[in-house]
C-alpha cells in the first residue's frame, strides 16, 4: 500500500463546526451498560435541545466488547467471553466489535439540521479532525483515510479502516469511529487504544478456541494524558465544563435496567 494514496489532508475548512461549543462531561470510569447508557441520555438531551452539544471522554472497569448496532452478536465466542468475564455491549452507532482496555473512549454529541443528512461524509470528517488535534496534544501523529482498507464485513473494527477514519501515515488504524445520524442530532463513537490490547478481540470471534484467560492488568490512564487530549480539542472547538443533571442520572439508572443489560438488546442480532 502507498500510505501517500491512502489520506487525505487534516486541514479541513469547517461549514458545521465552526464557533460551536460543547458540554465537557467530567470523565469518567464505568461499567460498559454505564458507558453505553449514558452515551445514549445525553444523545437524548441534545435531541430534545435540554444541551446543545456534547464532549465526552471515559473509560471502561473491566476489559469489555462493544459491537456495532447492526453487527451479529453470533460474530462473537460468547460462551469465552462469559468464562472471561469480558461483557459484550451493543452500541446505538454501527462499526464492528471493538475490545476496550487501556484505551481513552469519546463520544461527541451534537445537534444539526438537514444538511447533516445529505453530508453525512463531510460531519464525520470534521469530527475525526477534531480528534486529530487531541492526538497531536499527545504525541500521535494521524492522517484521514481516503478509502476503506481492509475487509468490510470483517467484524474487528481495528481491521478495516473507512474513508475518513484515523490512521497513521504508514497505514496503520489508530482509532475506531462510528456516528449515527437520527432526529437531526449526531452521535459519533470512538476508541483511542493507548496499548496493544485492543488486539485481544481475535481471541473471542466466532471459531476462536480458548486460549486461557487473559491475565488483566490494573490500569488508570493518566490525568495528565487527559487534560493533553482536552487541549488540543478545544484548539477546533469551545469546552464548557458542565455536570449531569439529575433528571440525566435517573435516565441513565433506568436505561441501564431497561436496556443495557438485557440480552434482548445486546444478543438481538
Amino acid at each position: 500500500m502507498n500510505p501517500s494514496k491512502s489520506f487525505i489532508s487534516v486541514e479541513i475548512n469547517s461549514m458545521i463546526l465552526a464557533h460551536k461549543t460543547f458540554d465537557l462531561i467530567p470523565f469518567s470510569t464505568s461499567t460498559a451498560e454505564g458507558n453505553m447508557a449514558l452515551d445514549e441520555v445525553l444523545f437524548q438531551s441534545v435531541c430534545k435541545g435540554i444541551r446543545p452539544s456534547v464532549f465526552r471522554l471515559y473509560a471502561w472497569d473491566r476489559p469489555s466488547i462493544s459491537i456495532g448496532y447492526f453487527q451479529k452478536s453470533t460474530s462473537l465466542n460468547l460462551s469465552l467471553c462469559k468464562a472471561h468475564h469480558v461483557p459484550v455491549i451493543r452500541r446505538m452507532t454501527g462499526g464492528r466489535g471493538v475490545y476496550h482496555h487501556k484505551e481513552l473512549t469519546y463520544s461527541i454529541i451534537l445537534k444539526g439540521n438537514k444538511s447533516f443528512e445529505k453530508h453525512k461524509k463531510r460531519v464525520f470528517r470534521e469530527l475525526s479532525d477534531i480528534i486529530l488535534s487531541g492526538l497531536k496534544e499527545i504525541g500521535i501523529e494521524g492522517v484521514l483515510s481516503s478509502r476503506t482498507l481492509g475487509e468490510a464485513k470483517n467484524p474487528n473494527c481495528f481491521q478495516t479502516t473507512s474513508v475518513c477514519e484515523i490512521m497513521s501515515p504508514k497505514g496503520k488504524k489508530l482509532v475506531g469511529s462510528a456516528m449515527l445520524v437520527q432526529k437531526g442530532t449526531v452521535i459519533m463513537q470512538g476508541s483511542i487504544p493507548l496499548s496493544d490490547t485492543y488486539q485481544r478481540i481475535s481471541n473471542y470471534l466466532n471459531g476462536s478456541t480458548d486460549v486461557g484467560s487473559q491475565e488483566i492488568e490494573d490500569w488508570v490512564i493518566a490525568q495528565g494524558v487527559i487534560n493533553a487530549f482536552l487541549t488540543g480539542v478545544q484548539r477546533k472547538v469551545t469546552l464548557n465544563p458542565s455536570t449531569l443533571t439529575s433528571s440525566e442520572e435517573k435516565d441513565v439508572r433506568e436505561l441501564i435496567e431497561s436496556k443495557y443489560q438485557r440480552d434482548d438488546w445486546n444478543f438481538r442480532r
